[in-house]
């Protein structure tokens, strides 16, 4: 009979633990930053300093054809209704359909 020769050779399981461990941390650095950012840039849609776009703001400009916000006159050509604006002579939105359209 022939001789036994162990050939056996033991796995190693345990080799990746280092690298799970790092992404692990960078998942965790990662959540911590994005908590960071949207908690000292996001403002809730009731919050007294939000604007909407459009609405001016502290020495903003109002853009051409606005009305005043001093309290004057309207322009002439915001009461005749300016075309450039989609505003006709009476004043109806030219993209809404005619007779109310509930």
């Amino acid at each position: 009979m022939a001789q036994h020769v162990d050939r056996y050779i033991k796995a190693e399981t345990n080799g990746g633990w280092g690298f799970a461990w790092f992404i692990i941390a960078i998942a965790v650095v990662v959540n911590l930053s994005v908590f960071w950012l949207h908690s000292t840039t996001y403002y809730p849609p009731t919050d007294l300093r939000f604007r909407a776009k459009g609405a001016g703001g502290h020495g903003a400009e109002a853009p051409h054809g606005a009305a005043d916000t001093h309290g004057s006159e309207a322009s002439p050509a915001s009461e005749a209704g300016d075309p450039s604006r989609g505003q006709t002579q009476t004043g109806a939105d030219p993209n809404r359909p005619a007779g109310g359209g509930h």
